[in-house]
């Protein structure tokens, strides 16, 4: 419909001035907040340790107050087999930029972690197609040139200029942020995940440095046991003891240092696990971490169940993908409704031939509307369909991975119960025996009523129960970093 007005020049300004401002107040109807991204930004990539946990209980092979066991062997007064307190620096410390304990190691992480900034990014680019989806289609400016003029009563036309702004049906402009928005959200998700598992991977990584440092300390104190020995198995062999004794002790020795050499053979490749953890090049002194006994504590399989519902970053992002699927639906719907356009011309006429002529030369003016025909319904109904099955989709998905998440839990509870049962065996049964039988086997081969296969044996027990101790240790704290990223975070 076309409607032409010979109207003076100033009301063709007002009408160009109405349609830009329509167009720019829509086109400005949403914009991305700067406070939510450094909100969020922070919420990122700083790290603020959860609440301490109860104090830590020390264990009579920790130094406690109760007493521990030291086997002593004296040789008419000259050697002395004992007992060393196993050492934590088993390899040579890397200095301190950064403090061995976890947070400060997680801090660093995560504060410069690539792929947590990449997939910060993917979320920042995607909340910029919210202003771009909400935004009108830009408008059209056009001009034509009448080759063989139009003669009119006032004049001939020579040119004509004009200017089409499309507005999309009512609510479509929103719907189509709100769909943006949703699948901004669902990316935001997808940072929280790497998140926590970066916090995941160097709780775990630190865990088996520390573990290795132990089990290094562990062997090296044996072998220093074991090695004091000797010149007291060859005075008795002066005694008219059998020369076999020795050998065992030799080939013990042998074991024990292999073991030793073939520990610290691999402690490199998990400070380089640890080093790609926190996004470090490798070259920057750590400080040897120390592997401390676990705070335990009870587990409700109920109420992780819960958090996990609340929480966890993967089924958010799942709902927030349904949420925009959803929505998808909706804007499918609103493309059967008409887009409306609306334009102005201005018409360039010359001056009448016929002199005198009443308003010669006077410009001509019109308002245009338009607008398409949705008509292929056959189409629409097929995006209605497709949108709809995606939705389907996205629900069975979260769906399943609800599913999932409660078995993995069920995993990870008994992963951890039974690591916490292993830490308490060790802690309060196995290495006490295992101590006190050294302590009583040394005193039996200094009184020759045991060989020294006994006192081997027995120490070599001593050895594998503390090493098991302390790798009962570090799985807890591994199983409990699994178990928060499952649950969004802390366990309360």
């Amino acid at each position: 419909m076309i409607a032409i007005y010979e109207c003076p020049r100033s009301r063709a300004i007002l009408a160009l001035a109405a349609l830009a401002a329509i167009a720019g107040l829509s086109a400005c109807r949403a914009y991305v907040d700067p406070a939510l991204i450094e909100q969020r930004e922070a919420a990122a990539f700083a790290y603020v340790p959860g609440p301490s946990a109860a104090p830590e209980v020390r264990t009579s092979h920790e130094g406690s107050s109760e007493a521990e066991p030291a086997p002593i062997l004296e040789a008419e007064g000259t050697e002395t087999l004992q007992t060393i307190e196993p050492e934590t620096d088993t390899a040579a410390r890397l200095g301190a930029e950064y403090q061995g304990d976890l947070d400060s190691m997680i801090a660093s992480g995560l504060a410069r972690n690539a792929g947590l900034r990449a997939a910060f990014d993917r979320w920042r680019a995607a909340l910029e197609r919210i202003p771009q989806a909400t935004a009108l289609p830009d408008p059209n400016l056009s001009w034509g040139h009448f080759i063989q003029e139009i003669q009119t009563r006032t004049g001939p036309q020579q040119n004509r200029y004009s200017i089409k702004q499309t507005f999309p049906w009512l609510s479509k402009l929103r719907r189509r942020g709100d769909l943006a928005a949703a699948q901004a959200e669902t990316l935001w998700w997808v940072v929280q995940e790497k998140r926590l598992e970066i916090i995941r991977d160097i709780t775990d990584a630190r865990a088996e440095v520390a573990y290795l440092g132990r089990a290094i300390g562990i062997t090296r104190d044996t072998l220093e046991l074991l090695t004091q020995l000797e010149p007291i198995v060859q005075r008795r062999i002066q005694g008219g003891a059998s020369l076999a004794d020795l050998l065992r002790l030799q080939v013990e020795i042998g074991k024990v240092d292999n073991e030793l050499e073939t520990l610290q053979a691999r402690m490199p490749t998990l400070w380089a696990r640890l080093a790609a953890a926190m996004n470090s090049d490798g070259t920057e002194p750590i400080a040897q971490p120390t592997l401390e006994e676990p705070n335990i504590g009870s587990h409700d399989s109920a109420r992780l169940s819960g958090l996990i519902m609340q929480r966890n970053p993967g089924l958010l992002g799942r709902r927030s993908a349904a949420e925009a699927a959803e929505r998808s639906i909706g804007l499918a719907r609103l493309d059967r409704k008409p887009d409306v356009t609306l334009g102005f011309d201005y018409f360039d006429i010359e001056s009448a031939k016929i002199p005198l002529q009443r308003d010669s030369g006077q410009d001509a003016y019109a308002v245009t509307f338009s607008m398409n025909l949705p008509i292929w319904r056959n189409k629409y109904s097929a995006a209605e369909r497709e949108a709809t099955r995606r939705r389907d989709a996205a629900l069975a998905e979260l769906d399943q991975r609800e599913r999932n998440l409660i078995s993995l839990l069920a995993t990870r509870v008994y992963q951890l119960d039974d690591a916490a049962r292993q830490v308490a065996l060790q802690r309060d049964t196995l290495v006490p025996r295992a101590r006190e039988a050294l302590t009583v086997t040394a005193a039996a081969y200094e009184a020759g009523e045991a060989t020294i296969a006994d006192l081997i044996d027995t120490e070599r027990e001593v050895l594998v129960l503390e090493k098991n101790y302390w790798r009962a240790s570090a799985d807890y704290l591994q199983r409990e970093a699994e178990l928060k990223v499952l649950c969004g975070g802390e366990l309360q």
